[in-house]
């Protein structure tokens, strides 16, 4: 589910002066409730941020510059429209807001994007846009079209976010007592002024939409309905027995089942469609995520998670950024060391210059070649340069700047590369043509032994499961290598993989480097596949013939 925060501007909404580090955000959030697809599922706002105005709809529909590869637009123009609307002119990228102009090149960073664009020009006429990584500046992908958003200084803000909402949007209230007093707190030091939406306004706008008021314990107002809410029992998380767990449970409820991803759902609809439960039409499967489930005696409802009902901790990681290989090693590179300038080849490192160029001053690299010769490259040019990352201990010649030397040295590298390309063509034209195993498709334990997982898995270890099994099943030998972080889930992956091989009347061996991890993933295989009919040994020089 998508949740986007709009949070309160630090400057007057009515400035342009300079652009406020809030923007993005709240027009990255105006922006998804304007395209109407993509609106998003939960909006965050504060009650100051409520009274800022924003742009009229209307106004930010019409600020919109849509751009596409092979479209004549000059440079000069997209300059002039982007200074306009207060994004600032910069020797290299950081921020959103930014841009920088190097020849026929231009970086822009879009306010309501999360990587900048690279545009560049032939004549007048749009040649590429690529996004790409600020840390690294390589680029990340290639793009057909981009459309930014912006508006200029003369375009008032006089609507609210209320103006962006769905006639069918829901309004979710922390006391709304409260709230009215800061908006009266506030109206009375800004009385007058058209940096704030008046409170009256904004609460006659807020009586177009349901509303769900969070009120203290006792503060009920008179004449409120009562909803009894009642606990739900303890599940013990074992297979064989929640089916009738389920149906105790249930009492004659309809029961909504929520599953953290559609595979889960798939799988618990499998596991369930013998239950009384699921027979008499009263299970209800759905994705979604909830702490902890409840009963509405009143309602004949029993809301329930998967997790809860398995007993399975809901760890929740931490999103990981994926970034390029960094290059921006200069950083941490010691003065003498060796990098590799992608056009001219090996040199020396000798720190950062700072150098001032038509009014911009930006740090260079100084990187020394054969013969003391010396080439400063912009830190914005930082994705040309690699730290130097022999293959043996033999420390390399310089090159020569200018020279032929690196150029052949280059073609002779590519030469090697396309020769190993084509040996590991042949050897896998080789394999495809042989017959390897096709294990047997997922049986009912199969299903019962993934479900019996006392965690939710992760997006990524659901589709790497299904890519993996896709080719057991498949009549050709495998070829797979499964690359993961400590703690994200590669063994229980092996664990999938052995037993469906065991099932399908095959031994599984399973090599780790050291002692120490065979005696840990011995006790971890015994202790997942307890509940199955499976010999588990182990073999180490622990072990001995007694």
């Amino acid at each position: 589910h998508n949740i986007f925060p709009f949070p309160a501007l630090e400057t007057s909404p009515q400035d342009r002066s300079r652009l406020d580090e809030m923007w993005p955000q709240r027009l990255t959030t105006l922006r998804q409730l304007l395209e109407g697809d993509a609106t998003p599922s939960l909006v965050v706002i504060s009650a100051a941020a409520l009274l800022q105005p924003v742009p009229a709809p209307e106004a930010l529909r019409e600020a919109m510059l849509e751009l596409r590869c092979g479209q004549t637009y000059a440079m000069e123009s997209l300059i002039q429209w982007l200074t306009a609307r207060g994004f600032q002119p910069m020797p290299s990228v950081a921020l959103p807001g930014e841009f920088a102009v190097r020849g026929g090149i231009m970086d822009v960073f879009p306010l309501d994007a999360a990587q900048p664009i690279r545009l560049e020009w032939f004549d007048d006429t749009i040649d590429s846009m690529r996004r790409f990584d600020v840390e690294t500046q390589r680029s990340v992908e290639r793009i057909e079209s981009l459309a930014m958003m912006a508006w200029e200084k003369e375009t008032g803000s006089d609507s609210s976010l209320m103006a962006y909402l769905p006639e069918n949007a829901w309004l979710y209230s922390e006391d709304l007592g409260r709230i009215a007093d800061v908006w009266e707190s506030l109206r009375r030091e800004t009385e007058g002024s058209p940096e704030w939406l008046p409170p009256e306004q904004l609460g006659k706008e807020l009586t177009r939409f349901a509303c769900i008021d969070a009120l203290p314990l006792g503060a009920l107002p008179p004449g409120a309905q009562r909803l009894p809410v009642e606990s739900v029992e303890r599940f013990t998380g074992e297979i064989g027995r929640v089916q009738k767990e389920l149906e105790i449970a249930a009492a004659g409820c309809h029961v909504w089942l929520l599953a953290e991803t559609e595979a889960e759902r798939e799988r618990l609809g499998e596991l369930l469609a013998d239950s009384p439960v699921a027979e008499s039409g009263r299970l209800h499967l759905t994705v979604g995520r909830i702490s902890g489930g409840f009963r509405l005696k009143e309602a004949g409802a029993l809301v329930l998670s998967s997790a809860e009902m398995f007993r399975r901790s809901q760890v929740r990681r931490t999103p990981r950024r994926h970034y390029g290989r960094p290059i921006d090693e200069y950083l941490r590179l010691q003065r003498g060391e060796l990098v590799v300038h992608l056009a001219h080849g090996i040199a020396r490192y000798h720190g950062l210059e700072v150098v001032e160029k038509e009014g911009f001053r930006e740090e260079h690299l100084v990187l020394e070649f054969r013969g003391g010769t010396r080439l400063l490259v912009p830190a914005s040019q930082i994705g040309l340069v690699q730290k130097y990352v022999g293959g043996t201990k033999k420390r390399p010649m310089l090159s020569t700047l200018g020279g032929r030397q690196w150029s052949r040295q280059k073609t002779a590298a590519a030469a090697a590369v396309e020769d190993l390309a084509a040996e590991m063509l042949q050897l896998q034209a080789e394999r495809l043509l042989r017959s390897g195993i096709a294990f047997d498709p997922d049986s009912e334990w199969q299903r019962e032994f993934d479900a019996s997982f006392p965690y939710t898995e992760t997006d990524d270890q659901l589709r790497a499961m299904q890519e993996i099994k896709s080719d057991m099943e498949a009549p050709r030998p495998m070829d797979r290598l499964l690359c993961g972080d400590v703690g994200f889930g590669k063994t229980e992956l092996a664990m999938r993989a052995a037993f469906k091989a065991v099932e399908s009347g095959y031994q599984v061996a399973v090599l780790v480097p050291t002692t120490i991890l065979a005696e840990q993933h011995y006790h971890s295989f015994r202790e997942r596949m307890a509940e199955f009919p499976i010999d588990i040994a182990r073999l180490s020089r622990f072990c001995t013939t007694r």
